[in-house]
């Protein structure tokens, strides 16, 4: 099956190895071709998904990237069920998106994190699972938020810390690049929690970093909106767009995690079979007044909800990406 991934959005040239986008200012960054839409169900989801795709076949035909979280899919499945996936995965045309650490309480430089997170990647690929995109989960909220307490880190001003969590994202996408050449790279930062001008210097000083070193620069940057934390933490859809539009500016292409923020802090709804669907059809519908993403990405990491599929059952994860889909995305064009 021929790649989808750059239906409604891309012209791929494939055999000429070009990619020709309306939809991304630099015609120099492969991110014009990093998918549309991507997918990402629980861990433990994953392989059930893939066993079962007739059970959401045109969530499969809208779907650029399926992934995961890298640590997850290594953990919780043998090779038989992985290969089993993947073989599945490339059928159905879809490509392997994973989210991985850059910087980690565990890993604390991109060394050690790109040496310890290799492993999983090449049994992945000797499995079958080509890896296509590997997206950052949150290096620098990993410096400025949950190591700051620590040492060395106590001891450091936030410039330091900011510039330490440059450096070392620099070195882990340095090192993907030299082993990986063809794997596409971004990475995940918050909002509202990290403030707009603060993720603007955070893109504008990785690019600069990484061009110093002679490395390419990033294929996608990707938010994850704690969009229900907009009243106590001074947020706000027009103050988020500053960071769209300035990664529009620059030619980096731009994606966004659409999710139900209102259901951890919430038991009521944590138990409700509809909040996820609400909740990420409310983001969407807040969001899209002001957005317009290069990649959207529906993404559950919250037990919610109670059910995957099928596509055509209200309130399953499936259904949720279809309605998405049709409601925000298919009449966009790019």
């Amino acid at each position: 099956m021929m790649r989808k991934c750059f239906r409604d959005a891309w012209l791929c040239l494939s055999v000429a190895g070009v990619c020709v986008t309306a939809g991304c200012a630099s015609a120099e960054r492969p991110g014009c071709a990093s998918g549309r839409v991507w997918v990402m169900p629980r861990g433990k989801d994953f392989v059930r998904m893939l066993d079962n795709v007739d059970q959401w076949p045109e969530t499969a035909k809208i779907t650029d990237v399926f992934g995961g979280a890298d640590h997850a899919l290594n953990r919780a499945y043998t090779d038989e069920e992985l290969s089993r996936a993947f073989r599945v995965l490339k059928a159905n045309g879809m490509r392997l998106g994973l989210e991985v650490g850059a910087i980690k309480p565990w890993g604390r430089t991109g060394a050690k994190v790109f040496e310890v997170q290799r492993p999983m990647w090449e049994r992945f690929n000797r499995l079958g699972g080509d890896i296509f995109a590997l997206a950052f989960d949150e290096p620098l909220v990993a410096v400025t938020m949950h190591l700051e307490k620590e040492e060395p880190f106590a001891s450091m001003t936030a410039e330091q810390r900011f510039e330490y969590a440059v450096e070392e994202t620099a070195t882990f996408i340095a090192l993907v690049r030299e082993h990986y050449p063809q794997i596409l790279l971004g990475d995940i930062e918050v909002y509202p929690s990290m403030k707009a001008d603060t993720v603007i210097a955070w893109v504008d000083a990785l690019e600069a970093r990484l061009k110093a070193k002679g490395v390419r620069g990033q294929d996608f940057f990707r938010m994850d909106v704690n969009w229900v934390a907009f009243p106590v933490q001074n947020g706000s859809w027009e103050d988020f767009m500053r960071i769209e539009e300035h990664c529009k500016k620059i030619g980096l292409p731009f994606s966004m995690i659409f999710w139900a923020s209102d259901l951890p802090g919430d038991p009521k709804k944590r138990e409700d079979p509809t909040a996820w669907h609400k909740g990420v059809m409310h983001q969407g519908e807040a969001y899209m007044k002001h957005g317009d993403p290069d990649q959207y990405v529906i993404e559950t990491w919250v037990d919610a909800p109670p059910e995957t599929f099928p596509e055509t059952k209200d309130w399953t994860f499936s259904r949720s990406v279809i309605d998405f889909y049709n409601t925000f995305i298919k009449d966009r064009a790019k």
